[in-house]
């Protein structure tokens, strides 16, 4: 979602659902509240720690990372060469190399060579760790006399040239795509990953190379972006990938050459594709799909190979993203099976990913259930036409490992000074886990087990340190430390990895403290407004090397 709109609104319907109750009988029947439920007493008591994890599903090969699995340590003397924190082992000298496994802190280790420029080392099992992690390394190691090359990334069958900006927009028959009828069969490889979304366009080069800087610094391999349909298509037929408005060939090129995946999420549609009376404020659907799918084929065209993924469609079960049509799950499938056929006809080996459901209760005329949105896409046949199932799952105040039956103790200990949805209405959109866990369970259910769960946009906010006229709904963030902030995120992406059914995974979000510093977008940000890491991006840099 871009949030200036609909964090604020999500905010809303969260805190009126702690009023009203949910409306509906999300996929744990047995396990959800069904009226507003009063706040309870409870006494404080430690936070779980225990996370069940489900037997992984059959999943395909990875696009550039592979999942690690814990590594035997070396004992050594005390005194010895040592980890300074958890770290990562890799098979080669570098963070696109896939993970081997990870090390504790204090952990004795074996170096007995190092790369060119020393920066990485050569473990004694053969495994490659960054040198710094390590003290007390021995002086004089000597070259290894055999060093990886880093995994090639695949060429693009139409690679865009880097051509910079033009104001001419480039003109493109658009219409209804014809179902397709052949091709390779899609790729395999979305397995877990570290993603991140990132303000990316109309930022101009320098900030761009900053951004994708960023992104290798922090060791993670993908990136998401939005790409606001309304922006790129004005006049029907016309489209501007390369403006320097949009400058989406320049991040496209700039991105490959870094061996950085891209998912692109599409939203927002141009006014003349919209029904005449429909509530312009807010990003509805189009009046015709076609419309769409001539604007995705389009980007499934000229990125083929060079654009990882595209995501279709965003938080569709939420009034914003919908305008005044019915928010129902065929709704949306009328408008994503025309796209997946485009994306299909023209670059099978793209990734197509259901838009992520936003955790709401259901109130009439906001917001559905996302538990029974997405029920009612499966019943549609969702997973005929996506490769995996886009996620929102939020953590408001609510630590990572805590399911929403454990929400409301989970806060008490953390600290529930300013918002507390959690106890006085339980519910599952509460809970980063339990939403998660809930859309796992219905893809079981109906039989689309196999389809990753890629969570497009996760994270946990804090008002430290922030500007001090956030709106009264994001309250939340105000019982988030900078350091709760960075426990949590580091928390999650390691449950998400040891699930073993999620695909890559994106923080919410990078530079939002500094293209929005003064609205509640910033909230999420990992660098301040300077540039400057806070706690969560350090933790996260410790995380992936």
């Amino acid at each position: 979602m871009q949030k200036a709109v609909s964090l604020g609104w999500l905010a809303s319907l969260l805190l009126a659902a702690c009023q009203a109750g949910p409306q509906n009988t999300p996929a744990s029947a047995a396990n959800q509240p069904q009226a507003p439920v009063p706040v309870p007493t409870f006494t404080a008591t430690p936070r779980p720690t225990t996370i069940t994890v489900a037997e992984p599903v059959p999943t395909r090969a990875p696009v550039h990372t592979a999942t690690p699995t814990p590594t035997a340590t070396v004992e050594e003397d005390a005194d010895g060469p040592a980890t300074n924190r958890v770290s990562n082992l890799r098979e080669g000298p570098g963070t696109g190399f896939p993970r081997a496994g990870w090390l504790e802190a204090d952990t004795p280790v074996t170096p007995v060579a190092r790369n060119q420029d020393s920066s990485w080392l050569v473990l004694a099992d053969g495994h490659w760790i960054w040198a710094p992690l390590v003290r007390n390394v021995p002086r004089n190691l000597p070259v290894a006399d055999i060093i990886p090359e880093p995994p090639a990334r695949p060429v693009a069958s139409n690679p865009v040239a880097d051509t910079g900006s033009s104001a001419e927009p480039v003109a493109t028959p658009s219409g209804s795509p014809q179902t397709p009828t052949g091709g390779s069969p899609l790729p395999s490889g979305l397995q877990f990953a570290y993603g991140i979304q990132a303000h990316v366009i109309d930022v101009g080069t320098r900030n761009r190379r900053q951004i994708l800087d960023a992104v290798q610094d922090l060791g993670f391999t993908w990136l998401k972006t939005q790409i606001r349909w309304e922006d790129f298509e004005r006049t029907p037929g016309y489209y501007q990938f390369t403006s320097s408005r949009t400058e989406l060939d320049a991040l496209v090129a700039d991105a490959g050459r870094r061996n950085i995946n891209l998912l692109l999420s599409v939203t927002a549609t141009p006014r003349w594709a919209r029904e005449l009376n429909d509530d312009k404020f807010v990003a509805g659907f189009p009046k015709d799909p076609a419309a769409l799918a001539g604007f995705i084929g389009e980007l499934a065209r000229r990125y083929c190979g060079k654009v990882a993924a595209i995501e279709v469609w965003n938080e569709q079960n939420y009034y914003v993203e919908t305008g005044d049509r019915d928010m129902h799950g065929r709704d949306y499938l009328a408008v994503l099976i025309p796209a997946s056929q485009a994306i299909r006809q023209h670059c099978p080996g793209m990734y197509i990913i259901s838009g992520a459901l936003t955790p709401a209760a259901s109130i009439t005329g906001k917001s559905v259930d996302d538990f029974v949105y997405l029920e009612q896409m499966l019943e549609g046949g969702l997973a005929e036409y996506v490769d995996a199932v886009g996620a929102h799952p939020h953590g408001f105040n609510v630590p990572p490992q805590a399911t929403w039956e454990e929400a409301c103790t989970a806060i008490q200990t953390t600290g529930n000074e300013f918002f507390n949805g959690p106890c006085d209405n339980p519910h599952h959109s509460w809970s980063f886990r339990s939403t998660m866990e809930g859309y796992r369970e219905l893809l079981v259910r109906y039989g689309a087990g196999h389809l990753p769960i890629v969570p497009t946009e996760f994270g946990w906010p804090s008002f430290q340190n922030s500007a001090d006229n956030i709106h009264a709904a994001y309250l939340y963030a105000n019982d988030n430390s900078e350091d709760e902030q960075a426990e949590w995120t580091v928390q999650a992406f390691r449950i998400m990895e040891a699930w073993g059914w999620t695909g890559p995974a994106f923080l919410w979000n990078l530079n939002f403290r500094v293209v929005a510093p003064t609205t509640e977008l910033a909230l999420w940000g990992i660098v301040s407004n300077q540039w400057e890491p806070l706690p969560v991006y350090n933790a996260l840099q410790q995380l992936t090397r």
